[in-house]
C-alpha cells in the first residue's frame, strides 16, 4: 500500500509530495532433489519481508522554463526464512534534478543522488541529459549519459539455499542517444534510440556448483530500442515498440542470463468516451538463455513466449476511477525464469482514488 498528500502553494510554483508506503512479501517456494554433491536435501522454503519507505519530494518553479526537484528518501527492510533469522537493512538518500530551456530550442536535465546504504556507504550518482528540438521538421533529439547503484536484496545476500553474503553492489556507466519524429501534425511519432551499459560487479547466479548469487566482475548490454505510434483521431492511438539488446559477460566471453534479444509491445487504446477507455497489449519476448541444474551443460534456452492482456478504466468523477485488468487472456503456459511458471489467466479490479 501507498499513501501520499501534495500540497501546492504560490499558484503552483512550489509544489511538495509527503509519501509512506508499506510492503509485507510472502512466498513459499518448493525445491525437491537432493545434492549428493554437498549431501543436502532442498524442500520447502518459506520466505517473509517487509519493506517500508518514506519519501518527500519538492518541485519548483523559479522561472519560466526550469523545474527543480529536490528531495529525501529513506526505506527499511527485512528479511527471513525457515531456516535463517530475521536479518534488516536500511537506506537514506537526497536528490535533485533540473529540467531547463538552455537558449532557444536546446533544452538540458541534470541530477544527482546521494544514498547513504547500511551495508555498503555512500554512493554517489549522477546524470546529464541535453535535447534539441528542430521546430521546422518536428524532430526531437535526445541524448543521456549517467551513472547507477544498485546493492544486493537481502535475498540474493542471506537465502539459505542460494545466497551469498560476499556479493558486492553493482555500479554502472551508461548512455543512449536517439531521436524522435512527429508527422502529419502530430498523428505519427515515431523514433530509436541507441543505449549501452557498462556494469561492474554485475549480480548474476552462478551455473554451476556450488549455485548462489555471484559478481560478474565486467558485462555490458547495448542496443537499439524502437518506438512507433499512431493516432488516427483523439479516440484511438495504435503504439508499437521494440527492443533488441546485445548482453555480454566479458569476464567469460559469454552472453548474459536471462536477457532475450527481441521484445516487442503492439497495443491498442479507445477512449469511448471522456470518461472512459478500453484496450489490448501484446508482448512478446524471444527465447533467453538460463540455468538448469540437472543439465550437464548447466544451460539451456527458455523458449520465446507471447501474451496478450485487455484492460479497462472508467472516471466516475474527477477523483475517482474503476478499473479492471485481463492479463495473460489466452491462458499461455510460459517461463520468463527456468523452472518458475507465470500466472495463467488473471483477473484484476479496482478503484483509485485521489483528493
Amino acid at each position: 500500500g501507498r499513501a501520499a498528500g501534495e500540497l501546492a502553494l504560490f499558484n503552483g510554483a512550489w509544489t511538495q509530495e509527503l509519501g509512506m508506503s508499506a510492503l509485507d512479501l510472502n512466498r513459499s517456494q518448493i525445491t525437491e532433489y537432493y545434492d549428493a554433491m554437498f549431501n543436502t536435501y532442498f524442500g520447502r522454503q518459506n520466505y517473509q519481508g517487509t519493506r517500508q519507505t518514506i519519501d518527500w519530494v519538492h518541485r519548483i518553479r523559479p522561472a519560466d522554463g526550469h523545474l527543480v526537484t529536490l528531495g529525501t528518501e529513506a526505506w527499511s527492510e527485512d528479511f527471513k526464512t525457515d531456516t535463517l533469522a530475521k536479518v534488516d537493512v536500511s537506506n537514506k538518500a537526497v536528490f535533485a534534478d533540473h529540467q531547463f530551456n538552455v537558449a532557444g530550442n536546446f533544452f538540458m536535465n541534470y541530477g544527482v543522488r546521494l544514498d547513504y546504504h547500511q551495508a555498503f556507504g555512500r554512493q554517489f550518482t549522477w546524470k546529464i541529459a541535453p535535447g534539441y528540438m528542430i521546430t521546422q521538421t518536428g524532430t526531437r533529439l535526445k541524448a543521456s549519459y549517467g551513472t547507477g547503484f544498485k546493492a544486493p536484496a537481502l535475498s540474493q545476500l542471506y537465502d539459505t539455499a542460494s545466497g551469498n553474503a560476499s556479493l558486492h553492489p553493482e555500479t554502472s556507466r551508461g548512455w543512449d542517444a536517439g531521436f524522435e519524429q512527429n508527422l502529419f501534425g502530430d498523428k505519427i511519432t515515431f523514433g530509436a534510440t541507441l543505449f549501452r551499459n557498462d556494469i561492474e560487479q554485475l549480480i548474476s547466479f552462478a551455473n554451476s556448483p556450488p549455485y548462489r548469487a555471484l559478481n560478474i566482475g565486467k558485462a555490458r548490454t547495448e542496443g537499439v530500442e524502437s518506438t512507433f505510434t499512431y493516432r488516427p483521431n483523439v479516440d484511438w492511438t495504435l503504439n508499437a515498440s521494440h527492443v533488441y539488446t546485445l548482453s555480454q559477460d566479458r569476464a567469460a566471453s559469454q552472453e548474459l542470463l536471462r536477457r532475450p534479444k527481441h521484445q516487442g509491445n503492439l497495443g491498442v487504446t479507445y477512449n469511448y468516451s471522456d470518461e472512459g477507455d478500453v484496450g489490448m497489449n501484446a508482448r512478446y519476448s524471444s527465447n533467453r538463455r538460463d540455468i538448469d541444474i540437472n543439465s550437464p551443460y548447466g544451460r539451456l534456452d527458455v523458449k520465446s513466449f507471447s501474451t496478450l492482456d485487455f484492460f479497462t478504466n472508467y472516471k466516475l468523477n474527477p477523483n475517482v476511477t474503476v478499473y479492471g485488468r485481463l492479463e495473460n487472456l489466452l491462458d499461455k503456459d510460459y517461463q520468463e525464469v527456468y523452472g518458475y511458471g507465470m500466472l495463467g489467466r488473471t483477473a484484476y479490479a479496482g478503484v483509485k482514488a485521489g483528493f
